[in-house]
């Protein structure tokens, strides 16, 4: 449900709500999650959309490569947590985008 920001707290503390997920600012997940902590809901904040992918020294670039494009485009990246940021080690950096370059041809 989509409500005005000036009525997160009368929602937030309605006995039937259960709990909250928002995507939105880090300022938005602050507003959100004090309120969430005041009446004690969970919450799940997806802030920013940066989702990192990060490889790790290993042997298995083209793999890596490989299913670092699925999970970007996994349900037509479309999804909060689809990989957006690719973290490379510089010396794996060339023959990564080699391969992430394959894979999305």
């Amino acid at each position: 449900m989509f409500i005005d920001s000036s009525k997160s707290e009368m929602v937030l503390s309605h006995k039937y709500i259960a709990g909250t997920n928002l995507t939105g600012s880090e300022g938005a997940g602050s507003a959100v999650g004090s309120l969430a902590g005041k009446y004690l809901k969970p919450s799940v904040l997806e802030l920013g959309g940066n989702d990192a992918f990060i490889v790790a020294t290993n042997d298995r670039i083209e793999e890596i490569a490989h299913e670092a494009m699925k999970a970007r485009i996994a349900n037509n990246g479309e999804k909060c947590n689809s990989s957006k940021r690719f973290i490379v080690p510089e010396a794996y950096y060339d023959e990564f985008v080699k391969y992430a370059q394959q894979a999305m041809e």
